[in-house]
């Protein structure tokens, strides 16, 4: 009983997340587009959705082959978010891994996949649970959950 109690409160606090990050977030506006065969620009947003006290610690890199852009490390508080941007080149390999680090825990994903990706929209809304990465579809307004491996 408790454990699906936890579990709807972890979904009601994500999707709530995401809602107030889509709702606020102006990151793109006025910004112009690449030329067409430039590729494209997507903005990445990572919310805590841990627990009221986890500070989650992320860092990000491109991961994709001959390129080392490491973003940094950031730490994000609870329901705090961290944005940064991403040129995806026309290849469709364009992929950018970050590790999460909070509490005792310590997971690896690939937060963005240009090929996974392009479909979502140029705006991407991670948010960031104990069982696992969750990214707002803009497509069908819902949100895919996937387990940390």
């Amino acid at each position: 009983m408790g454990s699906t109690f936890a579990k709807r409160r972890g979904v009601v606090v994500v999707l709530l997340a995401v809602a107030l990050s889509v709702l606020t977030d102006h990151t793109c506006d006025g910004q112009e587009k690449p030329e067409p065969g430039q590729g494209e620009d997507y903005h990445v947003k990572i919310i805590n959705a841990l627990s009221e006290s986890a500070v989650l610690t992320v860092n990000c890199w491109r991961a994709d082959r001959g390129h080392a852009d490491d973003l940094g490390s950031q730490e994000i508080y609870s329901l705090a978010d961290y944005t940064f941007d991403i040129h995806a080149d026309n290849t469709f390999l364009t992929t950018y891994k970050c590790r999460f680090d909070w509490l005792h825990e310590s997971h690896e994903f690939l937060i963005f996949y240009h090929a996974r990706d392009m479909i979502r929209g140029i705006e991407l809304v991670w948010s960031i649970t104990s069982s696992g990465p969750c990214v707002f579809n803009n497509s069908s307004g819902g949100t895919i959950c996937y387990e940390w491996s």
